[in-house]
């Protein structure tokens, strides 16, 4: 997704000539103005309770929620949102467990989009209101496929664009924002598709297609006919 970045650095503490050797710890976002410098970073987002977690944020395309992810370990995270929308409106907890993994796709209104696979290992798409965040109004937008692992999602041209494995190589499927599917999108050939990206009201996503016969190229898919072509063929 492609909302405003938020810079992630540690809370001031290690000692001088200590950077490369000392614990990792104290995890924190700050946000940072473009142009200043780092002593002026405002802080948005620390647990220091837990000094051992780690911590990242990014804005929804259209900037209205703020999003932090925290993370122990190479899997597994909590989720907390903020909405910007409202005045000193505080941070709301998603998911504090870090047992499983929540990807924040985008917002859709008011709702969260979110990749998971909790309750769902081939990971599946759900909407979560943070005005009502408790597990039990969790909707299921995408359910999951007992096939094939939904590996990512992206809102493009107000349609979901989903990559799927599917037998070792890449499938894309459109959903309308109901959930509904439209049809999968018919690639060059069996291969692999990366880097999926796009903004919601967009008429083009792109996304990078490789094979046994294609070097790694990157290809527009039209968000109106659904048709993909290639945009920049490989050196």
């Amino acid at each position: 997704m492609a909302g405003r970045r938020f810079l992630l650095h540690q809370i001031p503490g290690i000692q001088k000539g200590e950077e490369l050797t000392a614990a990792n710890k104290f995890g924190a976002v700050y946000f940072h103005k473009l142009g200043t410098e780092q002593s002026a970073d405002k802080l948005v987002y620390a647990d220091k309770a837990h000094p051992n977690r780690s911590f990242g944020g990014v804005t929804t395309d259209d900037e209205r929620f703020l999003c932090v992810s925290g993370w122990e370990s190479t899997s597994g995270n909590a989720l907390f949102v903020k909405d910007l929308s409202k005045a000193n409106a505080p941070f709301v907890t998603i998911v504090n467990a870090y047992e499983k993994d929540y990807t924040l796709v985008d917002n859709i209104a008011e709702k969260l989009l979110v990749l998971t696979n909790h309750n769902a290992p081939n990971q599946r798409l759900i909407l979560v209101n943070p005005e009502n965040p408790e597990e039990f109004n969790w909707e299921i937008l995408v359910p999951e496929d007992p096939a094939d692992v939904l590996q990512s999602a992206v809102i493009c041209g107000g349609k979901i664009v989903c990559s799927y494995l599917h037998n070792a190589s890449s499938s894309l499927r459109v959903f309308d924002l109901a959930g509904k599917l439209i049809q999968e999108v018919k690639l060059p050939e069996i291969g692999t598709v990366g880097g999926m990206t796009g903004k919601p009201n967009d008429p083009l996503a792109f996304f990078a297609f490789t094979s046994f016969l294609r070097p790694n190229t990157i290809y527009s898919l039209d968000m109106n006919s659904l048709k993909s072509r290639c945009s920049k063929p490989p050196r």
